[in-house]
């Protein structure tokens, strides 16, 4: 803490200067004007916690040189390491890929200061922008999330009884030696085949925004990641057929899901993985 004392001494006069205009601090929840000896208690308190973090999302983003403001809480910062004080929120990305990620209220707090005292600066129009801000950013993630998934980088989630039976729906399952028909059951079935099995989707409803996103998916594991970000109860119809062999084909539609292959023993995996299921 004595490598950033200069800086770190002014945080109590920058925080009582918020703290006189509710337009600014009210945009802070739990916002805490700490005089100079409560902070030097919280800093303490947080540079403990921040060299307790084992997991490596957090130990890598969470930094001992950031300076909290809130009175019970840690999401709002001050970074002592830039010249300009910058003022952001840490946010989660509670989605696989997980990670955190900041979002920027004031970039430079001496000119943000400087230019709200000015009769045109618009204090709603600049917190409108930090939403709009964080928002791209999520969506951004959110993007990236999809790149991975599509591509089979993504693990899904799991699929048990609960989700994959429809319950006010009869479920049945007709296996002949190159042939299984599966009723009563949601999208998820197709789960149930080999993550790997190499793919060419031919149809899926609701449409596919992109239809660079078709080939995209090219195996199993990338179909069920769509499906489940798309929210496997929504999906009416897709198909495919397989890469190795375009004789073998599956067809979902609406609780019917039918699949054909020459290998027996493959579709003798997924009926197992089936029955295992349903008798849960």
């Amino acid at each position: 803490m004595n490598k950033w004392g200069e800086k770190f001494n002014k945080i109590p006069f920058i925080l009582s200067y918020i703290a006189s205009y509710p337009k600014i601090a009210n945009k802070f929840e739990d916002f805490y004007p700490y005089k100079i000896e409560k902070l030097k208690n919280s800093q303490l308190e947080w540079i403990s916690l921040v060299a307790q973090l084992y997991n490596p999302i957090e130990s890598n983003f969470f930094k001992d040189y950031w300076v909290p403001f809130q009175k019970n809480n840690f999401d709002y910062f001050i970074d002592l390491s830039s010249d300009s004080l910058p003022i952001f929120e840490a946010n989660y990305f509670s989605l696989e890929p997980y990670r955190w990620y900041k979002s920027y209220y004031i970039k430079d707090l001496s000119m943000f200061l400087i230019n709200f005292e000015k009769l045109d600066f618009n204090i709603e129009s600049h917190f409108n922008k930090v939403k709009e801000n964080e928002q791209n950013t999520f969506n951004k993630l959110c993007n990236e999330r999809d790149m991975l998934g599509l591509s089979g980088k993504i693990k899904p989630k799991s699929i048990n009884k609960e989700n994959l039976f429809i319950s006010y729906l009869k479920n049945k399952c007709i296996f002949r030696d190159n042939y299984i028909l599966f009723k009563g059951i949601s999208s998820l079935i197709v789960g149930l085949l080999p993550f790997d099995s190499e793919i060419t989707l031919l149809d899926f409803n609701p449409p596919i925004i992109c239809d660079n996103d078709y080939k995209k998916i090219k195996n199993i594991k990338s179909l069920l990641y769509l499906i489940q970000s798309e929210g496997w109860g929504g999906i009416c119809i897709y198909s495919f057929i397989f890469k190795n062999n375009h004789s073998c084909r599956a067809v979902f539609k609406f609780d019917t899901f039918k699949i054909f292959h020459y290998n027996n023993d493959f579709l003798k995996e997924i009926f197992n993985k089936y029955e295992a299921i349903r008798n849960q």
